[in-house]
């Protein structure tokens, strides 16, 4: 279970990196967050900083202090590749040590009706024969 610790004696922030609060991530950490205050009487202020790609919450983290009442909840992607992808200012196997995995979130691919595949299996071969007439769209660098 979530922060199942005992040497919380003062408040803890969490940071997350999700940019609206009603889809089910951020929903996930407010729920765990309350059953932790509960359980173990421990005041916990969630800061929600959203944007970036999860890199403006992975910097407010990286540059807290290292005392372990300052925590990241962030997709994999902001760990893993965010960084292959831009500049961004921190590391994230020096500054981050995982915890613990926090949520399944499902994820999907949509395609509209129209379009003549019906497995992912036949999306390399259709766009291969049909350059120029696939799009794709994205939540977000590093965020997909």
């Amino acid at each position: 279970m979530f922060l199942r610790v005992t040497y919380f004696h003062r408040m803890t922030r969490v940071t997350g990196s999700f940019f609206r609060p009603v889809r089910s991530s951020p929903l996930k950490v407010h729920v765990k967050i309350k059953v932790a205050q509960a359980t173990r009487l421990q005041q916990i202020l969630y800061d929600n900083r959203g944007g970036g790609g999860g890199v403006i919450a992975g910097e407010i983290v990286a540059n807290a202090n290292p005392d372990g009442y300052t925590l990241l909840v962030a997709a994999v992607a902001v760990m893993t590749v965010t960084g292959s992808l831009q500049k961004i200012p921190f590391d994230p196997i020096r500054d981050f040590i995982p915890i613990t995995k926090f949520a399944n979130v499902p994820n999907m691919l949509a395609a509209r009706t129209a379009l003549p595949i019906g497995r992912i299996q036949e999306i390399a071969p259709y766009a291969k024969a049909n350059p120029g007439k696939l799009r794709w769209g994205s939540s977000g660098t590093g965020s997909a």
